[in-house]
């Protein structure tokens, strides 16, 4: 299966780059940004019926919903999370950034589909890191994930979006502005997110960072307890967007982006919800999204997705 192939390599370049956050910290490295922005290349792992199954499953999709005419499946709009995550890590772990990238949260996400590939068909990716900002002592750090054919056509496009912030806990008090829920925002799903969730989209994607699953450590963050991923939460607003707003049919979602603005505590029930759609492009529809406990409140994830009519 995808997922545990890529455990170890995932855990091998988180631990690099906690070993580079304790250098740092010591002054043991150079302080100078070499500027090198290495472009990780490579083809993307083989996806089998099971490990797609168990993905669309464990984030709450409808299976049905990525079926083709031929019973094949289509890689759900998350899906690159599997076996992307340990690849951007070597995009960081490569730029050898004088920073302390140990302790970091998930800004946001985005990715824009151009086609939804079967899974058996072959693909390659290229991961890179963008840019760097610094604004003051917070540090913001953008990565871009494309994927494309064997023959170098453009299949999708995906932008991570991570923050260093000032202080050793990051989670305790991300400076995030507080953006309340419409009133008039239609409910679209909700989904009950167990205790487990976070262990369980570990062994998923090998994203083992101890916030999600371990009480101890994540209170030691600043948090209540463990939180959602972010990826389990962008997995879970392209499974409604395929089934509440394209009419079950995936390759009309063209466009997914996330903020995430406040982190979620485990256990949890959270609510999909939507505004009014505006017209973008040629034949699109932008619908506003958010994630939150219940309408009228404070979202904790504000997103926005585009639908081909």
């Amino acid at each position: 299966m995808i997922p545990p192939a890529n455990h170890l390599r995932s855990l091998a370049y988180q631990t690099r780059l906690w070993a580079s956050g304790i250098a740092v910290r010591a002054g043991l490295r150079s302080s100078i940004d070499r500027m090198l922005r290495p472009r990780i290349v490579g083809d993307v792992p083989r996806a089998t019926a099971r490990d797609v199954l168990r993905f669309i499953q464990a984030t709450g999709g409808q299976v049905d919903a990525y079926r083709l005419p031929d019973l094949n499946l289509v890689a759900p709009h998350g899906w690159f999370a599997t076996w992307g995550s340990p690849e951007l890590l070597r995009a960081l772990v490569a730029a050898h950034l004088p920073l302390n990238v140990s302790h970091f949260v998930h800004a946001g996400s985005s990715t824009r589909i151009h086609r939804l590939p079967p899974i058996d068909e072959p693909l390659r990716f290229a991961a890179t890191v963008e840019t760097v900002v610094r604004t003051g002592k917070r540090v913001r750090i953008e990565q871009n994930l494309v994927t494309t054919s064997v023959r170098g056509e453009l299949v999708a496009e995906q932008a991570v979006s991570i923050v260093l912030p000032a202080g050793p806990r990051p989670w305790s008090n991300p400076s995030r502005r507080q953006e309340p829920v419409p009133e008039s925002a239609r409910q679209l799903a909700t989904h009950d997110m167990a205790a487990s969730q976070g262990w369980q989209f570990a062994t998923l994607t090998g994203d083992f960072n101890p916030v999600h699953w371990l009480p101890a450590l994540a209170k030691l963050s600043g948090l209540d307890g463990p939180v959602a991923h972010g990826f389990d939460l962008f997995a879970r607003l392209g499974h409604v967007a395929v089934t509440e707003l394209a009419d079950r049919h995936p390759e009309r979602v063209r466009a997914i982006e996330a903020r995430f603005r406040q982190p979620i505590c485990l256990p949890a029930r959270i609510a999909i919800l939507a505004g009014a759609p505006t017209p973008v492009g040629a034949g699109c529809l932008r619908y506003p999204i958010w994630i939150a406990a219940s309408p009228g409140g404070t979202a904790n994830v504000v997103a926005f997705v585009e639908v081909a009519s």
